[in-house]
């Protein structure tokens, strides 16, 4: 779980002036090509990924870099001791390699976390208007515990040349570990109810930021357009109904919270129950892992109902059926959405990252930070 109120890596951009180099494989290629290091990995490389005869190149390495890099964000989580560089010169490619890695045998039994197993982190190099991140993502992968193999593609974001001395694109990935994911069958993992924080706003004179979901990419290099960049709240007319869960996950684990969120806009809050997809209100979802930005859910809902009713006490009580298709990697659909919240009535002023402000960060969107509630 992450300790801290922001985990990122500001990057050391130190340059790779020598390799440890003691495994290597080269190839000249446009493509249809591949690369291994026995014992440690293969690269197979697309065909036409380049428009001319470029050099790649494999290498192991063990940078103290590298290490401190990924000890960054991971703090006290094994890997193993080396990491796999890809270089592919003063060209980035255009398509996706294909990676296998072999898990040492040590490695995979001295885990003595039964929940965890195997994974693939690659360095992601990222731009913002303010601010520059090197940070360690999980790459999707199949782990085979019988071959003792991770497979996976290194997507072409991966290559930087903002690393190297030489500014050559290369691409950096490690095997370290990952809790097993287990694809909910119906509403939210099961754990304690205690756990996992529900909440409900209504915002007054509000909308959203911007409603053209179907271009929500979960994969956006920029991060503009994942799912959660969706939930953005702006004053304006009408009003906003925010329903927002957290689960902190297992205190022993690391970076195994889940958000969900749903963002409903309606014209004038009255009481009523309201049609998904029929009737005048527009409402997008997404949920998934906070620490993985890449590898959201997002779905527009288009069925089920809306029940907004007033409650003896004076709050609003809002309801919600429905069913998510959404059906990425990470959270398989479709899967039932069953809830009841008392909703809290807040203005635009007073909207946080978590419920629907830009943050700093996009961190800051899938996590609840300090006076976010």
């Amino acid at each position: 779980m992450r300790t801290s109120t922001l985990m990122l890596l500001f990057a050391t951009l130190v340059g790779v002036t020598s390799l440890a180099a003691a495994d290597e494989s080269a190839v000249t290629t446009k493509g249809d090509d591949k690369l291994s290091i026995p014992g440690v990995a293969d690269v197979e490389i697309p065909e036409n990924c380049f428009k001319e005869k470029t050099k790649v190149t494999l290498n192991k390495t063990a940078l103290k870099e590298t290490v401190e890099d990924f000890s960054s964000i991971y703090e006290g989580k094994d890997r193993i001791p080396y990491e796999i560089r890809i270089n592919t010169g003063k060209t980035q490619p255009t398509c996706a390699f294909k990676l296998k890695m072999t898990v040492p045998t040590d490695f995979t039994k001295k885990s003595t976390d039964k929940n965890a197993e195997p994974a693939l982190y690659g360095q992601e190099f990222t731009h913002t208007e303010t601010e520059i991140y090197d940070i360690f993502q999980i790459v999707t992968a199949d782990f085979d515990a019988k071959k003792e193999t991770l497979s996976g593609e290194i997507s072409p974001k991966l290559f930087t040349n903002e690393r190297t001395n030489d500014k050559s694109y290369e691409a950096i990935v490690v095997i370290s570990q990952d809790v097993k994911f287990t694809p909910p069958q119906q509403d939210i993992l099961p754990l304690q109810k205690s756990e996992i924080f529900n909440d409900a706003y209504i915002v007054a004179d509000a909308q959203f930021e911007r409603d053209d979901f179907n271009s929500a990419n979960p994969s956006d290099e920029k991060r503009n357009d994942i799912p959660v960049a969706f939930h953005r709240i702006k004053g304006g007319k009408g009003t906003i109904i925010a329903l927002r869960m957290f689960d902190p996950g297992d205190t022993d684990a690391t970076d195994d919270e889940l958000f969900e969120k749903i963002t409903i806009s309606m014209e004038q809050l009255k009481p009523g129950t309201y049609i998904f997809g029929k009737d005048k209100i527009k409402a997008y979802y997404s949920r998934g892992g906070s620490a993985w930005p890449n590898a959201q859910c997002g779905y527009i809902l288009d069925n089920g109902t809306l029940t907004i009713a007033d409650t003896k006490d004076g709050r609003t009580a809002i309801s919600i059926s429905t069913e998510v298709k959404c059906n990425n990697l990470a959270p398989k659909g479709p899967f039932k959405i069953l809830k009841l919240y008392t909703a809290k009535k807040i203005t635009a002023k007073e909207v946080t990252p978590w419920i629907g402000k830009k943050g700093e960060h996009i961190y800051d969107e899938t996590y609840i930070r300090k006076g976010a509630m």
